[in-house]
């Protein structure tokens, strides 16, 4: 497999990697040491994306999740490129997906576990209207082999990446299914479109359906400690409910 890849990449960011300096409670800065050393924060854009809480985490405080039942109401996420564009080698490719996993609290593996099984799985998206079909093909190959070389492979079913009857929001091979995000405010259209991919995390969504407004409100005023919702909110990560969680709030 060639190791001429001179592509442009980034990170599309759904949640607390954007706005949380420590990984966990612990007393550490990994997260803000990730996005100072490994991104260009300062020219981060703004984008639609198919975002909503949908996973129950640590402390029943809902998270973000991809989902495909937002596509036609999507809300705002942000992309941030790789400090060291182009990524020139899979060598250098690898170390952008292993350093967002570490950011991620999945100890540089594609994908995690917890107590209740695989919760999350690193994906890509190709700008398909840019990048060389050759060069998609080889670096999917690349990163379908690296999933498989997961002790945890044999465990992931992309299917259950998703709620109800709506799409997965990954495909087995790490693809992200979904369609090449658009940027938010149009000035920032050409910057977006100079990339050929993005690495973002598939997390998966918990309980039988999406919560409702009422049961976000609720489950915001009960999370009095990371502030999950808040602070997605005040950093610019916004789903199609956030106005009218807002109003009840």
């Amino acid at each position: 497999m060639p190791d001429n890849l001179n592509v442009n990449g980034g990170v599309l960011i759904i949640g607390s990697l954007l706005w949380q300096p420590n990984l966990g409670n612990a007393d550490n800065t990994i997260r803000k040491d990730w996005r100072n050393n490994y991104l260009k924060m300062p020219s981060k854009i703004a984008v639609n994306a198919p975002i909503r809480y949908g996973r129950q985490s640590g402390g029943g405080v809902y998270t973000m999740t991809f989902s495909n039942s937002c596509r036609k109401k999507p809300g705002n996420a942000i992309v941030a490129a790789f400090r060291n564009n182009p990524v020139k080698t899979y060598d250098e490719l690898l170390r952008e997906a292993t350093e967002l996993s570490r950011a991620e609290g999945m100890g540089r593996k594609f994908i995690e576990a917890g107590s209740a099984g695989i919760w999350g799985v690193l994906g890509i998206l190709f700008n398909e209207n840019r990048i060389e079909k050759l060069k998609k093909t080889a670096i999917l190959t690349w990163w379908e082999t690296r999933l498989r070389e997961e002790l945890l492979y044999p465990d992931f079913n992309y299917k259950n990446f998703r709620l109800g009857t709506e799409s997965p929001s990954i495909l087995q091979n790490g693809k992200l299914n979904f369609p090449w995000i658009t940027a938010l405010h149009a000035k920032d259209s050409k910057q977006l479109n100079e990339f050929d991919f993005l690495i973002g995390t598939a997390t998966l969504p918990t309980n039988i359906k999406y919560p409702c407004v009422q049961k976000m409100v609720s489950n915001i005023q009960n999370d009095t400690g990371r502030n999950y919702f808040r602070n997605n909110n005040a950093s610019g990560i916004v789903t199609h409910q956030d106005e009218r969680i807002l109003k009840k709030l």
